[in-house]
């Protein structure tokens, strides 16, 4: 009876060790997704043509990345959120993707704080906008998002080659030393 106890317990261990190894793995291939999402979409800007639809937008997402947003505000992990949305999101929708990515909050009702919060978005900084209870980001949000990841979060959003296409060299001054 032992036996069958602790072979079921390595069992368990590995199965759990493997289950680990692969959430892991899919988070990291979420975030070469993401990367890969934001450099078709600046190439599609950069060419003077709009994008696509679903250009730079992958086709389907995994299981979320749980510690996602454990680290930013509530307006970031929104502004984050939306900018690689595939469609417009409800608030409800916004604050349990939030929450499955690891946003913290005290507040009372998660739902009503993110209802407030993108209002701020909207009125004072126009950086979403709401049609049909359906919130989306503005240029000005994608703006800012791309600023913040680009100089606040770029720890969690590093700069790098995608599909041969090089990152683009830090300035240089004119002695030719790294700035």
């Amino acid at each position: 009876m032992e036996d069958a106890k602790s072979h079921f317990d390595w069992v368990l261990r590995t199965a759990e060790t493997q289950r680990e190894e692969l959430a892991r793995k899919i988070a990291e291939f979420q975030r070469e997704l993401r990367e890969l999402d934001s450099t078709i979409v600046g190439l599609w800007r950069l060419s003077g043509q709009s994008p696509p639809l679903q250009a730079g937008r992958s086709i389907q997402r995994t299981l979320p990345d749980s510690q996602r947003f454990a680290s930013v505000s509530v307006r970031w992990g929104i502004l984050l959120l939306l900018y690689e949305a595939e469609e417009p999101m409800s608030a409800p929708d916004i604050a349990a993707a939030l929450q499955a990515g690891g946003i913290r909050s005290n507040a009372k009702d998660f739902n009503n704080n993110v209802s407030s919060v993108l209002s701020t978005m909207k009125g004072e900084r126009s950086e979403v906008d709401v049609a049909d209870g359906k919130w989306q980001i503005t240029e000005t949000g994608r703006s800012a998002t791309e600023y913040i990841k680009a100089t606040k979060l770029k720890k969690l959003y590093p700069r790098k080659s995608a599909a041969g296409v090089p990152t683009p060299a830090a300035p240089q001054p004119k002695g030719g030393e790294a700035l």
